[in-house]
């Protein structure tokens, strides 16, 4: 039995020859029954299903169950196996708008763990990935402004967000086997020209949405584009502002782990540096780190700490001269 009615992911009527055809490549009208695939369903059930097992569900599952916090583990083991079937059963649901549009659906960590470190469990998010570049292209060409509805719509953007994310998080693009990095890099230019195109009247924030994107197809034109997502992870491609934990932490880290995440800033900087086309965000990310670091000495000298944060922060400053 069925855990999803076919109207689940489509729009309007004739809801079955939508289902059914939207899935044949040869099918005359194909792009008519395209047009009627709703991706904001997919991502109500993505977000239904990361709500299922959230890190607060399972926690409050362990304790409710009167686990100690040690041997959670025991009990979390069966929660991933659940979590694992029930992600199955998902897919297999969601195989027909999957197919059709050329989305795949991603098991994802998140930072945070339930349980301690040797027996416990990270616990995982389910994204929205780009399998087929030239299926998707296809499926966003099939829509138009005139005709989107409020839900395909929020499903676009919503489904950007998560492919921003695994871009962001997730993708290697050292390794030549990461197929995602070819889907969407290949295809990127269409992707963000259609996303413009269907946001150009009534939902704007669909353009909005790609934004990232599309940022990174004009850094990866111009032939920095491993540089600049090094430079984005230490928030080296913006003004520093003071907010945050990046870039800021003596506010909360150990004279090991500070000197780490600076020693970590230096080699980026000297990754940069070695690409002549990244001089301009060489620029901003030297400009951003000696403001950040000026920062950090300014703080701890006003509100000493641990006396040997001060230390750390004045060696890499000298070092940093050297840049």
């Amino acid at each position: 039995m069925s855990l999803l009615p076919r109207e689940f992911f489509c729009t309007g009527s004739l809801i079955d020859r939508c289902y059914n055809q939207a899935m044949s490549e040869t099918t005359p009208g194909k792009e008519a029954w395209l047009s009627k695939i709703d991706t904001g369903k997919l991502m109500e059930l993505v977000a239904s299903y990361n709500e299922r097992f959230s890190a607060g569900r399972m926690a409050g599952l362990a304790f409710l169950k009167g686990l100690p916090n040690e041997s959670a583990g025991m009990d979390l083991d069966e929660q991933k196996a659940d979590s694992l079937l029930t992600l199955e059963e998902l897919k297999e649901e969601a195989k027909p708008i999957l197919e059709a549009t050329g989305l795949a659906l991603a098991s994802a960590d998140t930072n945070m763990m339930i349980g301690d470190d040797s027996g416990g469990l990270r616990v995982k998010e389910l994204r929205v990935d780009i399998a087929n570049g030239s299926k998707f292209v296809a499926y966003l060409q099939a829509l138009e402004p005139q005709t989107l509805t409020k839900g395909q719509a929020a499903g676009l953007e919503k489904a950007m967000a998560s492919v921003t994310e695994q871009f962001q998080k997730e993708y290697d693009l050292d390794s030549v086997q990461d197929d995602r990095v070819l889907e969407l890099m290949g295809n990127l230019s269409t992707i963000v020209d259609e996303y413009k195109h269907l946001g150009s009247q009534s939902y704007m924030s669909l353009s909005q949405s790609v934004s990232k994107l599309e940022k990174y197809l004009t850094v990866a034109r111009a032939g920095y584009l491993r540089e600049y997502r090094d430079a984005e992870d230490l928030m080296l491609t913006e003004p520093f502002d003071g907010d945050g934990y990046i870039l800021r932490w003596h506010i909360d880290s150990t004279p090991a782990q500070l000197e780490d995440n600076w020693n970590g800033v230096l080699a980026v900087l000297q990754k940069i540096s070695q690409n002549e086309k990244a001089a301009e965000l060489y620029e901003m990310a030297i400009k951003t780190a000696k403001e950040a670091l000026e920062s950090a000495i300014a703080e701890v000298t006003k509100k000493p700490g641990n006396p040997a944060f001060l230390g750390i922060l004045n060696k890499t400053k000298a070092r940093l001269k050297e840049f």
